[in-house]
């Protein structure tokens, strides 16, 4: 789904235009270092509920690792867990 049509777009406040740059100024770099991340940040992320946009509640991370966050949220919302390891067939040696 494209940026323009989320719904989500639709949610954040109507000075985002300025909050955005702001916390990208703050956090140039990835606040998420997930895996030893040392990228730039080029994206907003809400460190707690997506509807609250204090200043506080919101870091700058790198795309890599806000679609891996993104990710994770999604799984723990749908209640699944990290994938195991597939077993051998029974019947298979």
């Amino acid at each position: 789904m494209a940026w323009s049509t989320s719904r989500r777009h639709a949610r954040l406040p109507r000075n985002w235009h300025t909050i955005q740059p702001f916390i990208l100024g703050r956090d140039p770099m990835c606040q998420l270092r997930l895996e030893g991340c040392t990228h730039i940040s080029t994206e907003v992320d809400h460190a707690g509920n997506d509807d609250d946009h204090h200043l506080h509640m919101l870091r700058g991370v790198c795309h890599e690792c806000h679609v891996k966050r993104t990710a994770q949220q999604s799984a723990a919302g749908r209640g699944l867990k990290a994938r195991r390891p597939t077993e051998a067939h029974p019947n298979r040696t």
